[in-house]
């Protein structure tokens, strides 16, 4: 991890004299992790790949210390629903179900709905938002 990211190894320096560990009962070490009084570790500490590979390390180094084996984090990409998730003809939420009867009843001056209510959970793209912005000058233009 420290040379991947162009650290240098400065070893460990058992200090039985550093008086937040002196007075401990049990086993303890003091991790000093990067300075941020130069810019270079403060760039580091703030890069998100590297902040995440460090207390990786520090957690594997623990394992390790306590013979515990590591477990990496399973990493599982974020799925946005498919379209078919969402329920087309469905009624909106009660705080919506207004709206959408409004929406689908109201005619543009071509005689075009604002909107046909469907899908009333699903995001909007801004295209349709534009798509509906247009019709609903029609409305009231």
């Amino acid at each position: 991890m420290l040379h991947k990211h162009g650290i240098r190894d400065r070893g460990v320096k058992p200090n039985k004299s550093i008086y937040v560990l002196k007075g401990t009962k049990m086993s303890a070490c003091l991790l000093e992790c990067l300075f941020v009084d130069t810019k270079a570790d403060v760039a580091k500490l703030k890069n998100h790949s590297f902040f995440t590979d460090f207390c990786q390390a520090i957690a594997d180094g623990i394992a390790k210390a306590v013979e515990v084996a590591p477990v990496k984090p399973a990493t599982k990409p974020k799925e946005e629903p498919k379209m078919e998730e969402y329920k087309k003809d469905v009624l909106a939420s009660p705080r919506f179900r207004e709206a959408q009867k409004w929406v689908k009843e109201t005619k543009t001056s071509d005689g075009i709905s604002i909107s046909d209510g469907t899908y009333p959970q699903r995001p909007v793209t801004r295209e349709e938002v534009w798509s509906m912005l247009q019709r609903m000058s029609k409305v009231i233009g």
